[in-house]
């Protein structure tokens, strides 16, 4: 992410954060609590962060100035909204963790870069985005006001979905027609009951919100035409999920490994995913932290490795880990990698967690990510602000997301030796989104 920008947006949100919410003001107690969680996470970050100039970054001046716009905030989303501003710009990875809200928001749509537009993939059925005629195929150009581009969609996620969460969202969009559309859209709100506990927070959805969780993050497959299969990789998470899928690959003759919208995950799951596919030791990278270069290398499982042919699709919103691997995919000659260029988010980070109180009737949990390491490829490259260029960029066009088309996949299906439409490929793994309790 390009550090100028990303602290210019950070700086307008900052702005719009202090116009939102008629809440009362913070009362001292709460204040204080804001100063010692900035306090907190800027030692964190001095500790840990693994280029101890923090790119000629003032960490101090930040922070000071963070602490500043604190006594000014009116509410905690506000003091959310500085103490991300504090971080902002470092890397892809080191950002503020929130504690989780009492209310989360649910916009209705989906929406990624696409090449060097940003498009409306999906659309939930009866959300009011879709009452209000928002379609796929749409151009957002703009959310509130905030034009959307590469270098700030990550942002503005955050800040919408997990800082200051809106009951409505204006957007502009343009047609596939040329024609250009305000739209007032109205978020769908669930309000959360919260029950205080010994260990923290018990939140009585949270059963409900673990299997929306677990369905939108759990590997999918499907097989065409008895030789290919297709595995939809959300993230690097569960070694034992990617063993099974790997092990289930090895009866087919080709495989097309779908990292699109995959933001990465734990270095450990990297490495077996790697182990699986690869029939040699594989050189992954070197960790570069304050003290010291680790190489990592994947294992492999030798004969027990799937060896067949392999097919990788990216696009914007492939990170962090997925990245790494469609580049040693690609150092390797091991497939080939389509799609959009990837989003150059990877460097290796580590979660740091506090806890606001011992009593139970003010506990809540926040912290930051903090990126602990650089990550250099085999061939003495970075991928952070960089990305991986597909072998062959393949990208839909608005009338393919409008048509419900999946190109890249079936053009993908068919260098695999099967037969699979467009219209078919999109049906194989329709969006998922999250399950609002009532």
């Amino acid at each position: 992410m390009n550090g100028v920008l990303a602290v210019t947006t950070a700086v307008a949100f900052f702005s719009l954060a202090h116009t939102l919410g008629q809440t009362p003001k913070l009362g001292q107690f709460q204040r204080e609590l804001a100063h010692v969680m900035t306090k907190l996470i800027l030692d964190d970050l001095k500790k840990n962060y693994y280029d101890p100039t923090f790119h000629g970054v003032d960490v101090d001046a930040r922070f000071r100035q963070a602490n500043e716009k604190i006594d000014q905030a009116a509410t905690f989303s506000q003091v959310f909204v500085d103490i991300e501003w504090a971080l902002d710009g470092l890397d892809s990875h080191t950002h503020f963790v929130s504690p989780i809200r009492p209310t989360r928001s649910e916009y209705g749509w989906q929406m990624e870069m696409v090449g060097p537009q940003c498009l409306v993939t999906a659309v939930k059925p009866k959300s009011d985005a879709e009452k209000q005629g928002l379609r796929p195929g749409d151009t957002m150009l703009s959310v509130d006001n905030y034009a959307i581009s590469r270098a700030n969609l990550s942002d503005l996620r955050n800040f919408f979905q997990d800082l200051i969460p809106q009951t409505s969202l204006s957007v502009n969009l343009r047609r596939m027609d040329g024609s250009m559309k305000t739209l007032n859209i109205q978020a769908t709100i669930q309000q959360r009951v919260r029950n205080m506990v010994a260990l923290g927070e018990n939140i009585t959805d949270l059963p409900k919100m673990a299997d929306a969780w677990d369905t939108e993050h759990r590997s999918r497959s499907k097989i065409v035409d008895d030789d290919l299969m297709i595995w939809k990789m959300p993230e690097f998470s569960e070694i034992e999920e990617i063993d099974a899928q790997a092990s289930r690959a090895k009866k087919y003759k080709a495989l097309v490994l779908d990292l699109r919208g995959n933001p990465g995950g734990a270095l450990e799951s990297l490495q077996k995913v790697v182990g699986d596919l690869f029939d040699h030791d594989v050189k992954i990278g070197l960790a570069i932290t304050r003290k010291e270069k680790k190489e990592l290398v994947a294992k492999t499982k030798g004969g027990r490795a799937y060896d067949g042919k392999l097919i990788v699709l990216v696009d914007s919103e492939t990170a962090s880990a997925a990245e790494i691997f469609a580049r040693v995919v690609q150092l390797e000659k091991r497939g080939i990698v389509i799609g959009d260029q990837t989003a150059g988010a990877v460097v290796v980070a580590q979660l740091f967690i506090h806890q606001s109180s011992r009593d139970n009737a003010q506990i809540f949990f926040y912290g930051s990510e903090i990126a602990v390491a650089d990550l250099e490829m085999p061939d003495g490259k970075r991928l952070e602000g960089v990305g991986v260029t597909p072998d062959e960029l393949l990208l839909p066009a608005p009338a393919d997301l409008a048509a419900q088309r999946d190109p890249v996949l079936a053009h993908a299906v068919s260098l695999a030796g099967a037969n699979l439409s467009a219209e078919d490929a999109m049906k194989l793994f329709p969006p998922l989104w999250e399950t609002v309790v009532q």
